[in-house]
């Protein structure tokens, strides 16, 4: 009897640490931007009706990284054709 509470105990704290180690979901840092294929660009604007823009962060068509203005706000994002 003490052996099967025992197991019953480590089954359990096995399950609950293995649980809080392993993610729910991955996380994508950001979409799959291809240069020469697709232009990566988050707007960003000082509220949330979107109509005051203070900064913007992309990955162009020539495949270069680029950031204007502020960072902090609310975010629109957008992939377009190059």
């Amino acid at each position: 009897m003490f052996r099967r509470t025992l197991t019953a105990a480590a089954a359990v704290t096995l399950t609950v640490a293995a649980a809080s180690v392993i993610p729910a979901a991955t996380a994508q840092a950001h979409p799959a931007c291809s240069a020469g294929v697709t232009w990566c660009l988050w707007t960003v604007y000082q509220d949330p009706a979107h109509t005051v823009y203070v900064g913007e962060r992309g990955y162009n068509c020539s495949g270069t990284w680029f950031t204007t203005g502020t960072q902090t706000g609310y975010v629109v994002f957008q992939i377009l054709p190059c």
